[in-house]
């Protein structure tokens, strides 16, 4: 009966950190969504404006400046899915990912608390992530004419991206489910391959030679 009657007040001190903390990560959420679909809206378009200068002038100079434009598109929207799908991913199995006040290097976005976090939400981040990529190039398949040289190399440039990723943090993603020690598997990775580039950019480069 005493512990029945016990004061809830630490109880409800920790839900109001609790919403407190939530209120907290939407703003943030919300603000770093905006910066980052507004960045991807000026990317495209650019490459539109670039493209459509191409096709009605016929210069050279127009042409090269479409394709800078559509390689700058393809990083671009490549990076910022990528980092919202890792998000998705976190979010959805429940796991302790902050959003950053400020993301580093424009792109990356929360924290994923990588001590207390389990393996499994490990997995449904990283499969965020992966997935994305993918789902963007696919997207672009569908949505862009490939039958230009920037439209070939946006989606070229979108499909070396997945390509990286898929290289780097599919193995991390399948020795984890073995291990259950995704800190561990990172760190391997890390060590063996590195950041990786250079499959994604045969690839891009093959996808776009192939489409021209």
């Amino acid at each position: 009966m005493a512990e029945a009657t016990n004061d809830p007040q630490p109880s409800t001190n920790e839900n109001i950190q609790s919403d407190d903390t939530k209120a907290k990560d939407l703003a943030r959420m919300r603000r770093i969504g905006g910066w980052h679909a507004s960045a991807v809206l000026a990317a495209m378009t650019l490459f539109g404006a670039g493209s459509i200068w191409a096709a009605e002038s016929g210069l050279l100079v127009a042409q090269l400046v479409a394709l800078g434009n559509a390689y700058l598109a393809g990083t671009v929207m490549a990076s910022i899915f990528h980092e919202w799908g890792h998000f998705s991913g976190a979010k959805l199995s429940g796991a302790i990912a902050p959003v950053r006040a400020k993301p580093v290097r424009f792109y990356f976005l929360f924290d994923f608390d990588m001590e207390n976090n389990t393996a499994r939400q490990f997995l449904w981040m990283s499969a965020g992530g992966i997935s994305a990529n993918w789902l963007i190039a696919i997207a672009a398949a569908l949505l862009i004419p490939l039958n230009t040289y920037e439209g070939a190399l946006l989606f070229a440039v979108l499909v070396g991206k997945a390509v990286n990723v898929s290289y780097f943090e599919v193995p991390i993603f399948l020795r984890t489910q073995e291990t259950n020690n995704p800190q561990n598997e990172l760190k391997v990775q890390l060590e063996t391959v590195g950041l990786v580039q250079w499959p994604g950019l045969i690839a891009g480069l093959l996808v776009w030679l192939a489409l021209v």
